[in-house]
């Protein structure tokens, strides 16, 4: 095959077309973003910051270099909601329930590639993924709504919070509009609770729901199980390892536990955080949602995968759950999508220490897992940073939520042809 033909199977390729659309998007709400009416009166917001906020928006990370309610209008915080509910369900999923409801033809295989998964009945995700996604916001907004009335003045600017709210933590992005998080509702009970089973919802995946809907026999597949199974052992470990230390009550070790695992809203200030709780935090947030989710992460089927795998070479079996026996290309592709965020964590904070010499190094890879994995968690670093440290931010975001994996289907690899001998080589 020549370089002509390997170019054309690039761009014609899913993967290709999937990197195009978030770039189109993050570009255009770059733009949007910039327009007189998103911005306050008397703010300068740079063509950089805007773009850096875009980024963050569309891969639902949160990281922004400006306080947001500081920054933007009404108008200005519609777009970044905007920005946010397209980036979390993707451009392909609008684009194809667009079509649907215009009912032209439209095909599937930017849904799958973008779902990660291979399914002829893509049509009915689409539509389950746009129902569970209007009623979960709408819930949100409802009881946000309630719990925000004694905090806002008028109806309208607490339906306004509300809104926004609900669409950032169900898309597990953790912008909000007050300016401080969630750390002024650190003992609202309702406000942490709402927030927190939004951020699960949406990081459960849209494959999961569509599983637990179509499965009238209720034999689910291997992947909704590990899902559930894997999201609530997280949120219980991760709870009571923040409990333990003492440094927060039940419901906010609760709620860190959660956001950790890409929403990047917070309920007590990170950068007063002991180094234990910065580095539980920053393996949760490299574990991430699950996939066909709002969340970023290896995601937690990897991690499941990586233990049961782990477990099965000590007993020397195969890898089994559930009474099923684990594909070799799915136990393959969890090692790969671990070794190249390993690589890719390791690297960027290698850069970024190099850069930022007088920052806490913890710092630095807590701020670099927060970027790829889109959670948006920061120890107050992101405005502080070098133009150089921020622009590898918004290259961490973006390969973070389309996904390594992603990035290498770009690659035109070759069958192999040859069988080689097998050789044993002595291992530890």
């Amino acid at each position: 095959m020549n370089h002509v033909s390997r170019f054309r199977n690039m761009i014609m390729g899913a993967p290709f077309r999937i990197l195009v659309s978030f770039l189109g998007v993050i570009l255009t709400g770059t733009v949007l973003l910039k327009l007189p009416v998103s911005i306050q009166d008397g703010v300068d917001l740079s063509w950089f910051d805007s773009l850096f906020v875009a980024t963050s928006a569309v891969c639902v990370t949160g990281l922004t270099p400006v306080i947001l309610a500081d920054t933007f209008t009404p108008t200005g915080f519609f777009f970044v909601a905007l920005l946010v509910q397209v980036g979390g369900l993707s451009f392909a999923t609008f684009a194809a329930a667009f079509l649907i409801f215009l009912r032209r033809k439209a095909s599937g295989n930017l849904i799958v590639e973008s779902y990660g998964v291979a399914t002829k009945n893509w049509r009915n995700l689409i539509k389950v993924t746009m129902l569970i996604t209007f009623l979960f916001e709408l819930a949100g907004t409802a009881l946000l709504f309630l719990f925000y009335s004694p905090y806002v003045d008028g109806a309208l600017a607490t339906l306004g919070h509300a809104a926004f709210t609900a669409v950032s933590a169900f898309n597990n992005a953790g912008f909000d509009t007050f300016g401080t998080s969630m750390i002024g509702f650190n003992d609202n009970a309702g406000v942490l609770v709402t927030v927190g089973m939004l951020i699960v919802f949406g990081g459960l995946g849209f494959l999961v729901y569509a599983d637990l809907i179509d499965n009238r026999a209720r034999k689910f597949s291997i992947q909704t199980k590990a899902v559930v199974i894997t999201t609530l052992f997280l949120i219980v470990a991760g709870t009571l390892g923040f409990f333990l230390t003492g440094q927060m009550d039940l419901l906010n070790s609760f709620f860190q536990s959660v956001t950790a695992r890409t929403a990047g809203f917070e309920s007590v200030p990170q950068v007063e955080q002991s180094s234990y709780t910065l580095f539980l935090t920053v393996i949760l947030m490299f574990i991430g949602a699950s996939p066909g989710s709002t969340g970023g992460g290896i995601k937690t089927t990897t991690f499941f995968v990586i233990v049961l795998t782990f477990v099965s070479v000590i007993r020397r079996a195969h890898p089994v759950a559930f009474k099923r026996r684990v594909a070799a290309e799915s136990v393959n592709k969890a090692f790969a999508v671990f070794m190249i965020s390993i690589v890719i964590v390791c690297m960027c904070s290698l850069v970024l220490m190099g850069l930022e010499e007088d920052v806490d190094p913890l710092f630095l890879l807590y701020e670099v897992v927060s970027a790829y994995a889109t959670v948006g968690l920061s120890c107050s670093l992101t405005p502080s940073l070098r133009v150089a440290s921020r622009a590898i931010l918004i290259v961490l975001m973006f390969v973070g939520r389309v996904g390594p994996l992603t990035i290498a289907g770009l690659v035109d690899r070759k069958r192999e042809r040859v069988r080689y001998l097998e050789e044993n080589m002595n291992i530890g």
